[in-house]
């Protein structure tokens, strides 16, 4: 059996570079390692989290339908109405404190996420925090502090 220790990298598409560059930057806090033209010609960022994971965002003009997902409520989205989303997936961005949740929280709304609030908050253990939200382009995020216990990896 193989085991994996992290995920390398993870690719998304954005619709504007800059904006996309601002958000995940200053909003989420990732360092950028580089820019380019990318795979498409449009621009790319390449950027990084706490723990050496990549992020890849490639800029198209608008999001593919393999990108476009949705929480269980299909009219509770940035853009009802505006296609087929498919139910379910998202990229979760994991913090390890709850300070860093609060830091984070309120700088989605400034940066123009499309919040849709916690669809599983009556669940939750406690000490664990959780938002679904959308990124600027549209791609479904979700912020999330895990309580140690929860975690696996002891801390």
């Amino acid at each position: 059996m193989i085991t994996y220790e992290d995920i390398s990298h993870i690719g998304l598409e954005v619709t504007d570079l800059d904006q996309a560059e601002r958000f995940y930057v200053e909003a989420l806090g990732l360092k950028l390692l580089h820019r380019d033209q990318g795979e498409l010609g449009h621009g790319r960022l390449i950027l990084e989290n706490g723990s050496g994971q990549l992020l890849i965002l490639e800029t198209v003009e608008q999001l593919s339908p393999r990108s476009r997902f949705c929480g269980p409520d299909e009219s509770n989205v940035p853009d009802p109405g505006q296609g087929v989303r498919f139910k379910g997936g998202h990229l979760a961005i994991s913090v390890k404190s709850v300070e860093e949740y609060d830091e984070i929280y309120p700088k989605l709304e400034k940066y123009g996420c499309y919040l849709e609030g916690d669809i599983r908050a009556g669940r939750r253990a406690a000490g664990e925090k959780s938002v679904y939200f959308y990124d600027p382009s549209g791609n479904r995020l979700q912020l999330i502090i895990l309580p140690a216990t929860t975690r696996g990896d002891g801390r």
